[in-house]
């Protein structure tokens, strides 16, 4: 996952997994009251160990209808 325009945010609400930076070369762990914050349009890999159930913010926020390309960008409609 690649958001280019967006800031985000994750709070786990239940389960485990974990977050892979892959600009940091860094794995985080995903657990329950655990919030991460992407504020350099990270690039990133969320792996479910068990279901997860997460709350996402975005900054801007999403619309639902964005199309992203491979690099994270917003492609034209």
């Amino acid at each position: 996952m690649h958001y280019r325009n967006h800031l985000e945010a994750i709070y786990c609400i239940s389960g485990t997994g974990s977050i892979e930076d892959s600009q940091a070369d860094e794995v985080h762990v995903v657990r329950p009251n655990i919030i991460y914050a992407f504020d350099k349009h990270d690039a990133h890999l969320l792996c479910a160990e068990t279901e997860l159930v997460l709350a996402y913010v975005f900054v801007p926020p999403l619309g639902g209808r964005e199309v992203h390309d491979e690099t994270g960008d917003l492609m034209s409609p």
